[in-house]
């Protein structure tokens, strides 16, 4: 069970993951084309950005997992960064492959 504040913490997590990346998907969004030369549309911006804050939450899991301490947020050092690192890496990495190679 998560404690209040952890839950609340998290919660703020989201959101702030959810508003950084907003601009940044809707700046990349203007480098694809849609049949018809049709521009992509603010909603995909949007649950993209969502996807990506999942993202955020999901890295924040396995950090915790790894670290096997449930604030380890609170002083992360060296090991915290690194599977911070290492598990947003693998995350993109097999992101992008998946829409390059799978999506085509």
């Amino acid at each position: 069970m998560l404690s209040h504040l952890l839950h609340r913490r998290l919660i703020v997590l989201f959101g702030l993951a959810v508003a950084v990346n907003y601009p940044w998907e809707r700046v990349q969004s203007l480098l694809y084309v849609l049949p018809g030369g049709v521009e992509v549309e603010w909603w995909i911006c949007v649950a993209a950005s969502v996807v990506d804050g999942l993202v955020v939450l999901l890295i924040f899991q396995i950090s915790r997992l790894m670290i096997g301490q449930r604030d380890w947020y609170l002083r992360p050092g060296a090991r915290g960064y690194a599977v911070l690192l290492l598990s947003g890496a693998v995350i993109s990495v097999t992101v992008e492959w998946i829409a390059i190679y799978g999506a085509h």
